[in-house]
């Protein structure tokens, strides 16, 4: 039943903005029970399929935008929402202190001699979260940091007040993950919606100097992302 049904909404085998069939019809049409059909629109919802509305029913997930993704880590996200013309902001979420044994080699690199700090901001477009972009930033490097870091809403603005102008990226990495339970809230999606997981540094092209590790994590449901090099 849920293979039939996800087989059709992707495929718009369903009309758009129309009511997805009732419980009941489902239960007639599979010889099975109410019980079943609201489990497996329950998993729909929680994979991002379908939303539902009280008293009126379940209906398949809008048209999804198109956003370009740049496997880069040279560009900032607002630069490149607004190169889309995509309606965008950012909201701080926290600046925190990292444990010292936490994180995998290159964020322990990155700490060096000093503290490293978690920066995160949540991406709002189209009026819907869409990503939350976690920057790893060093006291070593940035001293300051612990102090400002739960003001920046952009970190390209930041370090130009720092005196750095140029940057650039050695490289990026993309996986797919699921949402641990404070991403399901902040993102405003279920347990089972795919994220898409993109990892890069930044540094100034100048003096070749590591600014910062930064992880985005994007909502896989809402958008449908173009991925270019």
């Amino acid at each position: 039943m849920r293979d039939y049904l996800l087989d059709k909404i992707i495929h718009h085998g369903f009309p758009e903005n129309k009511k997805l069939p009732s419980e009941n019809e489902l239960a007639n049409f599979f010889g099975t029970t109410r019980n079943s059909v609201r489990k497996v629109y329950e998993t729909l919802e929680a994979m991002g399929y379908i939303s539902s509305k009280q008293g009126l029913g379940h209906f398949p997930r809008e048209k999804r935008p198109v956003i370009e993704l740049a496997l880069r880590g040279d560009v900032s996200f607002s630069e490149k929402m607004g190169q889309q013309n995509i309606p965008y902001r950012s909201l701080n979420v926290h600046c925190k202190l990292m444990d010292e044994g936490s994180g995998d080699e290159r964020l322990r690199q990155l700490r060096g001699e000093g503290e490293l700090y978690e920066v995160c901001r949540l991406r709002i477009v189209h009026d819907v979260p869409a990503a939350l972009h976690y920057s790893y930033v060093s006291t070593a490097m940035f001293p300051d940091i612990k102090a400002e870091g739960r003001d920046i809403g952009s970190m390209f603005s930041y370090y130009l007040s720092k005196g750095y102008r140029t940057f650039t990226s050695s490289g990026s990495e993309l996986s797919v993950s699921f949402p641990h339970s404070e991403e399901q809230g902040l993102l405003e999606c279920g347990e089972l919606v795919p994220l898409l997981i993109l990892e890069s540094d930044c540094r100034d092209q100048t003096s070749g100097k590591l600014l910062e590790l930064t992880k985005i994590v994007y909502r896989s449901d809402r958008f449908s992302y173009k991925i270019n090099v």
